[in-house]
């Protein structure tokens, strides 16, 4: 890409800044998903993704007890 883009400099350093910008976007991405692990408790598993959703489901049966968006002095709660 830098090669077609070499004739224009202000594309090219738009470019380098959109690519650094997602690098970091994907990294951000990802140690969301592994500081917030699914848990398992002895009631309800709770299924995360990210720092925004949570999911608990039911150990007898397939249907969710309740699903929310969680805010930082909300999160921990119980079913």
């Amino acid at each position: 890409m830098a090669f077609l883009l070499a004739p224009w400099p202000v594309a090219h350093a738009v470019f380098l800044v959109l690519d650094v910008y997602t690098v970091l976007f994907v990294l951000g991405l990802h140690a969301a998903s592994a500081t917030r692990p699914h848990l398992l408790t002895g009631a309800v598993p709770r299924l995360r993704q990210a720092g925004h959703v949570e999911l608990r489901v039911r150990w007898s049966g397939s249907r969710p007890c309740g699903m929310s968006r969680c805010s930082p002095t909300r999160c921990g709660t119980g079913c």
